[in-house]
């Protein structure tokens, strides 16, 4: 079997530990023990068919793939994240993010959240990948809500250049607050 492929396993057999570690601490609606059978009805409530089956075999590292749909409605379900899922933050220090490529488990959040560089890429300071864009931009609003005069000024030149990089990609630009 090639690398990439036992990559992949290994990636699928990580995240259904992560389930099962969710699973186990979650409570269900009327605050009793999240079972597999309530994590796969809750799936269900939320518009994708996820049997108890599936999230067994998930969880016992039998099961060889998951899909990117079923990662987003089992997150949603159990209240956390995609990357709480994909990478044992807190848990384990480095992860094998691609095939061959191991890095601290907060870079392959980062990465993964599109909040980093990309491996082989510039840094986002040169290059930025949309999600970059739209955090900084997110985090200049936020400062502004706290920041004194002095600083608005600077803040208000960071939110314009961000802007004009978001309309120059094409991209929605979000609006600003009226102050």
């Amino acid at each position: 079997m090639e690398h990439g492929a036992d990559w992949q396993l290994e990636a699928t057999a990580r995240i259904g530990a992560r389930i099962a570690y969710f699973r186990e601490r979650a409570k269900d609606p009327q605050g009793r023990r999240l079972t597999a059978q309530v994590l796969a009805d809750m799936c269900t409530e939320l518009g994708l068919t996820i049997g108890r089956p599936a999230i067994a075999k998930l969880e016992k590292g039998l099961r060889q793939t998951i899909t990117v749909g079923e990662l987003q409605i089992i997150a949603r379900a159990l209240k956390v994240s995609p990357a709480d899922l994909m990478f044992p933050l807190g848990q384990e220090p480095t992860v094998e993010q691609l095939p061959g490529l191991h890095r601290d488990t907060w870079s392959a959040v980062l990465w993964w959240s599109g909040m980093a560089a990309r491996p082989g890429r510039p840094a986002p300071a040169i290059e930025a990948g949309v999600v970059h864009l739209y955090q900084v931009f997110y985090q200049l609003l936020e400062d502004w809500t706290f920041a004194g005069e002095a600083h608005r000024r600077t803040i208000l030149t960071g939110l314009h250049g961000i802007r004009g990089d978001l309309v120059d990609r094409g991209l929605i630009v979000p609006a600003l607050p009226s102050e």
